[in-house]
């Protein structure tokens, strides 16, 4: 039979994993660990392109910080918990490309994804796809109005940039 203060002790500890920021993960992979991984999908997805006029470039980090929507926050209104969402991406100049091989990439990059049995969408003027089931996408994106094809790689998971809650190196 429990105490009482057992009783209050157990109710206490389980109101406090509910209360917010306090169910965040106390080791998480690293920012750099979900690049490199991210990076991988973009290579294959690169690989899979035919050759062509696309000179896709890496942009400096694509790191969100967190917002209370997407991870929680310590404490309501307190701000951000220090988690981020990493991605990756790649832009290449579409002003002297056809729209044709524009075309041809998109459709070798989805018919790729598709036979390795990726889940892929049609995403606004794009496409997403979603090549596992660990929370990692890829969106491919023409803007023509700005002369634009962007690829991005994400992770749509909350991680510790240094893997853990404590300041990294």
């Amino acid at each position: 039979m429990r105490s009482r203060a057992g009783g209050w002790a157990a109710t206490a500890a389980a109101v406090l994993s509910l209360a917010p920021g306090c169910g965040a993960p106390d080791h998480t992979m690293t920012k750099a660990q979900a690049q490199a991984r991210i990076e991988s999908y973009l290579q294959e997805t690169f690989r899979a392109a035919p050759p062509g006029g696309l000179a896709l470039v890496r942009t400096p980090d694509e790191t969100y910080e967190e917002s209370p929507s997407d991870c929680g926050t310590e404490m309501f209104g307190a701000g951000t918990t220090g988690r981020i969402e990493p991605g990756v991406l790649y832009t290449a100049s579409t002003r002297n490309v056809s729209r044709r091989e524009i075309e041809r990439f998109q459709a070798a990059v989805v018919a790729h994804w598709r036979a390795r049995a990726a889940r892929v969408e049609r995403h606004g003027g794009g496409w997403r796809i979603y090549p596992g089931r660990e929370g990692y996408w890829l969106a491919v994106a023409h803007y023509p109005s700005v002369h634009k094809l962007h690829v991005l790689g994400y992770l749509d998971q909350c991680i510790w940039p240094y893997g853990t809650p404590a300041p990294g190196p």
